[in-house]
């Protein structure tokens, strides 16, 4: 973790943190803990998504191989808006915003904060994801290249959870494959 003036920053894999004072350019995934200082506003910016916080915990994931980046609020509140436009949309606690392939923000509220923020705590959760996205998930975690080859297979939905810190990849992939 980092610590900076009223910010405590947990990141996870495969991540890129670019600070300058309290603006971090964010590419990966990064939980934030921000506490609120009158005239020092703490923004993250992250594939043209700019989030600005009002004090809160909550957390930014851009991968460059992400279709977009995405915010999820877990305690407090956060104003989000696309970088060069007008339109500020504010996130309470339990509340994602991602960036659909128009640019605007979608907003989807009561999200399962555990399955959002997993894997700062060193798992993944998935619910009815495409098993596509569940190995890609898997394979940056544990630092691998990994697809699935078979297109009808990588559209099939599951539920899955893993704990990449006290679990190896093989007994992971073991387990997907009975599942």
């Amino acid at each position: 973790g980092a610590v900076m003036s009223g910010v405590a920053a947990y990141m996870a894999a495969a991540r890129t943190l670019r600070l300058d004072a309290r603006n971090i350019d964010v590419e990966g995934e990064a939980l934030f803990v921000v506490t609120h200082q009158s005239g020092a506003p703490f923004v993250v910016r992250a594939g043209g998504l700019v989030t600005r916080v009002l004090g809160t915990r909550f957390v930014v994931r851009h991968y460059a191989s992400d279709r977009a980046p995405r915010v999820v609020v877990a305690d407090g509140r956060v104003s989000v808006a696309m970088a060069g436009r007008g339109g500020v949309t504010v996130l309470g606690a339990g509340t994602l915003a991602t960036v659909t392939d128009s640019g605007t923000i979608e907003v989807a509220r009561n999200v399962v904060l555990q399955e959002q923020t997993a894997l700062i705590d060193g798992s993944l959760a998935f619910r009815d994801a495409p098993l596509a996205d569940v190995v890609s998930e898997l394979a940056r975690a544990y630092g691998v290249e990994m697809r699935v080859a078979d297109t009808t297979l990588a559209k099939r939905q599951i539920t899955f959870t893993a704990s990449v810190a006290s679990e190896s990849l093989v007994d992971v992939l073991d387990f997907l494959s009975t599942a």
